[in-house]
């Protein structure tokens, strides 16, 4: 009898995530690997008493309790677990409901690879598709998320202009377009994904939210998503093709392995090892700086070959909108020129939210929730505002944020969330800040488009020398 060949979706799983929780020892795995019918008989050996032959049925081979059922599911070896199921009138042991210690059925491991042919033959043997392992998943999860249909995930939409409607592309042609050597979409129905969200705890962060959040990322079709030049900043932007509620996944931020990048998320922490853009490219990774409409946080840590961040909506985020998060910022950056199309929009959202005069004094326990994984649009709003010191200006000086609400806004964020300068360069921006905040009644229409101008168009060195030159305001020598 020829080989067994296992799921070729475990491959993917064993490469990524050696060793599992589950996994016994490599002996094991080889002896079910090599598994054919007759091997099988030998192994279990029919002639042997009815009693020894349930102890070698029982055999675990691992710390986790995994029996042979388990291992059969784990690859794909359906003929074998056939086989075994039609010794079960005869050996008690052999239960095709049986539990290893973190409560996974044979189901739960055939479900998670999506071995048809293996659950075929468990359902024809009465195996239970509702059991619950110790995280509260079924196979019939399992089942719903490896039979969704991911060629979503797959394709690529791409729109010459503002103008034009988005068409489906080729991975090549998209590459061609964004100068890229290659485009890394990651598939979210994937087994070492399941596998990490309801087993390995251990790349959990306590700022993660629930794991039903998870969950519900797991179960959604990837959102349609399509790239569009942006030629102020001369790269590429990426807009929504369909309406997006609330709490629903967006895309992944994942790729290759780079422990010298840095991504600092809305919430201040810096998520370090992702995916380098000059190597690869992927959707979540272009997704621009600017005032948030979405969120960042780490779902995976595959074993340190890759890393996956996920996207989720701060609000419902509608059709033909180009989806942002905060990078923080610092002076060099001339924060005008991108956000410049979107300032109305800015400055509107920040007049709703001072006129609320609690919105500063709950912003240290927003933090907190932000902390836990909850959604907040107005805490991750007013992050923006404590890390982008041109904002700063602009509300100052429009007087829709007075210079000591500031203070009380940058004194509630805790140490881990960093300002938008480095501590010398903060202080001749307060300088400024308060200066301005001090002429606010004086400063005319004019004087509001000039400042505008410079604002949207400097780094915070150059519109600290041209306002103290436009407002006569007498500040000291700009020497950080």
């Amino acid at each position: 009898m020829s080989s067994i060949e296992r799921s070729p979706l475990f491959d993917n799983w064993l490469r990524l995530h050696l060793p599992l929780p589950h996994l016994p020892s490599q002996e094991a795995l080889a002896l079910v690997r090599r598994i054919e019918i007759d091997k099988l008989t030998a192994y279990l050996d029919l002639r042997l008493t009815t009693s020894d032959l349930a102890a070698r049925v029982s055999t675990v081979f691992s710390n986790k309790r995994t029996n042979i059922l388990h291992l059969c599911c784990m690859i794909g070896n359906h003929p074998a677990l056939q086989f075994l199921l039609n010794l079960k009138d005869r050996v008690a042991t052999i239960d095709v409901n049986s539990l290893d210690t973190l409560r996974w059925s044979p189901f739960h491991f055939a479900a998670v690879t999506n071995d048809r042919p293996s659950m075929n033959v468990l359902g024809s043997n009465g195996a239970e598709r509702l059991l619950k392992n110790h995280r509260g998943a079924t196979p019939l999860d399992f089942i719903e998320i490896t039979s969704m249909d991911s060629t979503r995930g797959r394709q690529f939409f791409y729109a010459d202009t503002t103008d034009t409607e988005p068409i489906e592309i080729s991975e090549e042609i998209l590459c061609d377009r964004i100068n890229a050597p290659r485009f890394c979409n990651h598939m979210v129905v994937d087994p070492a994904f399941l596998v990490q969200d309801w087993v390995e705890e251990i790349a959990v962060p306590a700022r993660k939210p629930k794991t039903d959040i998870a969950y519900a990322r797991l179960k959604s079709h990837p959102v349609k998503l399509y790239l569009r030049p942006n030629l102020v900043i001369e790269g590429h932007e990426v807009v929504v093709g369909e309406n997006i509620e609330e709490n629903r996944f967006i895309c992944e931020y994942s790729g290759l392995y780079d422990p010298k990048s840095v991504v600092r998320s809305t919430s201040g922490y810096a998520l370090e090892g992702v995916i380098d853009s000059k190597h690869c490219r992927s959707v979540g990774a272009m997704i621009n700086d600017g005032w948030p409409n979405c969120w960042l946080f780490l779902s995976h840590n595959l074993n340190g070959l890759q890393k996956a961040f996920i996207f989720y909506p701060l609000r419902k985020i509608k059709q033909g909108e180009v989806l942002l998060w905060d990078y923080g910022i610092n002076d060099n950056v001339k924060w005008g020129k991108y956000h410049l199309h979107n300032l109305d929009r800015i400055l509107a959202d920040c007049r709703t939210i001072f006129s609320d005069q609690n919105a500063i004094k709950s912003f240290p326990e927003e933090i907190n929730k932000l902390k836990q994984g909850v959604v907040s649009l107005q805490c991750h709003q007013l992050v923006y505002v404590a890390q982008t010191p041109h904002l700063m200006i602009l509300l100052i000086s429009q007087k829709i944020l007075s210079f000591s609400g500031l203070q009380s806004l940058m004194n509630s964020l805790p140490a881990e969330i960093s300002y938008g300068l480095p501590d010398r360069k903060m202080e001749f921006l307060f300088y400024l800040l308060a200066k301005i905040d001090f002429l606010s009644l004086s400063i005319t229409q004019s004087d509001q488009n000039q400042i505008s101008d410079i604002v949207t168009q400097n780094s915070v060195r150059d519109i600290y020398i041209n306002l103290n030159k436009l407002l006569k305001l007498k500040l000291p020598k700009w020497s950080a």
